[in-house]
């Protein structure tokens, strides 16, 4: 199989766990960073941020860590040594 479609088929994989595992975290997160709930605003930055977290480290291990290391592997993958 080439890189190209290893890659894509690596992706497809992961994506579901990594997805629901992002969305169960947030939606337990969702209640603090709307502040619903006594006590609740002295956490509403701290789910903001593991909120903000969880989506960008999703996509960058979703799409732009396996797109970066395909395009620097480069030429080496499909026929080197």
């Amino acid at each position: 199989m080439s890189p190209k479609e290893a890659m894509i088929q690596a992706g497809r994989r992961r994506l579901r766990p990594i997805v629901m595992t992002a969305l169960a975290t947030i939606a337990g997160m969702l209640p603090l960073a709307l502040a619903i709930g006594a006590g609740s605003e002295m956490l509403q930055p701290l789910a903001i941020a593991v909120i903000g977290g969880l989506l960008s480290s999703m996509v960058l291990s979703l799409v732009f860590t396996p797109a970066i290391h395909y395009y620097l592997r480069g030429s080496s993958a499909v026929g080197g040594s």
